[in-house]
């Protein structure tokens, strides 16, 4: 058996590739093997996922590590990246051709789009992206079901329509509404692993305030402007030149001196395109969820709220003005 998690992105995949990395041995007992091939040393598998190039390629998809691997063991693999989400079908029959494998068990985490969204929005702004919160929610919203973000049937179509691949699907917010373990879950449901003792906490959280988010993206408008990607070098430069009590102290002078710049984001509930969003996942994945969902709801019913800082207003004041300019010397190139 092969199984890939693909994530996507902001579905809790860290914490479940914590926790594969951390119970190899207890998976392997169970007759799986984690691999580190693709890995770099990682909990996940990104190098494979992400550099997939350097492993399958459509002259030679029988790649000599995955051959061998493949070739080492009879028990199952797994393998967890987000980017595999963004693979096209092929590449998933390349790997499964060069491990020895016929079927592709694909793990694919539901979430609420729209929370989704915002979390992308703030992994952006660290990537280096300098976008603010509503014009990239106005991008996406002129077309939600076109956008690989907001609708993940663009991901999942090319997977049920083909005969080597089965979909799991996790249902994120039913999970949580129930109080279950999306880690137990998987392993239960998909790994048919009943009796693993499990070690759920949760990893540290390394998400930014807003307050810090709009700081830093402020820096990468300093930067570079409002229209270039600038990567991920600021954002490691901004922490390795600041102190945690630095950065506190960063989010209480924008919260305190931000008032005028601080907005919010505001969807209702009973989205149409949530609903619409919802009835069709129930209906192509009818046959595909890691546990009945029933009559729960897929998504959040109740009103969302998101907020953000306008820069515009943010370099208006001079305390905010001032500590930007201040840190931006301390941490450009």
């Amino acid at each position: 058996m092969l199984v890939l998690h693909v994530g996507p992105h902001k579905t809790a995949s860290t914490y479940i590739q914590q926790n594969l990395h951390r119970d190899r041995k207890a998976l392997e007992k169970a007759g799986w093997i984690y691999p580190e091939l693709g890995t770099l040393g990682l909990p996940a598998h990104h190098d494979l996922a992400h550099n997939s190039g350097a492993y399958l390629t459509p002259e030679s998809a029988q790649h000599p590590d995955l051959v061998a691997l493949g070739q080492s063991t009879d028990q199952n693999l797994l393998f967890s990246a987000e980017g595999f989400c963004r693979w096209r079908l092929r590449k998933f029959e390349w790997l499964a051709d060069a491990l020895g494998r016929d079927v592709i068990d694909v793990v694919y985490v539901v979430r609420d789009p729209i929370d989704i969204f915002n979390s992308y929005w703030a992994e952006e702004i660290k990537q280096g992206y300098p976008a603010g919160l509503p014009e990239r929610f106005s991008e996406h919203f002129n077309d939600p079901m076109a956008s690989r973000i907001l609708n993940p049937m663009l991901d999942l179509a090319p997977l049920l329509r083909s005969p080597r691949v089965k979909v799991h699907a996790v249902p994120f917010n039913t999970l949580r509404d129930r109080g279950i373990d999306i880690y137990e879950n998987i392993c239960k449901s998909v790994l048919k692993i009943e009796d693993m003792e499990f070690v759920s906490d949760k990893p540290k959280n390394t998400s930014f305030p807003i307050e810090l988010t709009e700081f830093l993206r402020l820096l990468t408008l300093m930067e570079a402007g409002p229209n270039k990607y600038v990567g991920s070098a600021l954002r490691h430069r901004f922490i390795s030149n600041t102190s945690p009590k630095e950065r506190q102290q960063l989010v209480e002078l924008v919260r305190v001196n931000g008032k005028d710049a601080r907005r919010e984001i505001t969807f209702e509930p009973n989205l149409f395109y949530k609903r619409r969003l919802s009835t069709m996942l129930r209906t192509k994945l009818a046959e595909n969820w890691t546990l009945d969902i029933g009559d729960d709801e897929l998504f959040k019913t109740e009103q969302q709220k998101y907020v953000y800082y306008s820069e515009f207003q943010m370099m208006s004041n001079e305390v905010i003005k001032n500590a930007a300019e201040s840190y931006f010397t301390r941490v450009k190139s």
